[in-house]
């Protein structure tokens, strides 16, 4: 995620020469950072040293507008497909429980 996290993962990548990959979950991660001293600095690091991988198109874009490279950013979307067939096999007598564990969360889209 976009937090200290990927700040000491993009350092340390660096300096073991191993790659970093950051998932994007958020709408306004990339921002978050500026808020720490030399943030701009460390935003700039942080593209320079990692892929990014985005959930949403939104995301992709807030990244691309970040200044994160086209190619250094790839698009994978949580969930699972569901088909026509599978649809139908749900028994309404008996719903299948699902649980869900992540943060519903979201900040305000800054544009």
């Amino acid at each position: 995620m976009m937090e200290w996290s990927a700040i000491v993962a993009a350092r340390l990548g660096k300096i073991l020469g191993k790659p970093v990959l950051i998932k994007e979950s958020t709408m306004n991660g990339f921002q978050s950072l500026s808020r720490f001293p030399s943030g701009h600095k460390l935003q700039k690091m942080v593209v320079e040293n990692s892929h990014f991988v985005a959930m949403t198109n939104i995301i992709r874009e807030n990244l691309l507008n970040a200044g994160v490279p086209p190619g250094k950013i790839t698009r994978i979307p949580n969930g699972i497909p569901i088909t026509e067939k599978q649809n139908t096999v749900i028994d309404k007598k008996n719903p299948v429980k699902v649980l869900f564990v992540g943060n519903l969360y979201q900040q305000p889209v800054r544009p």
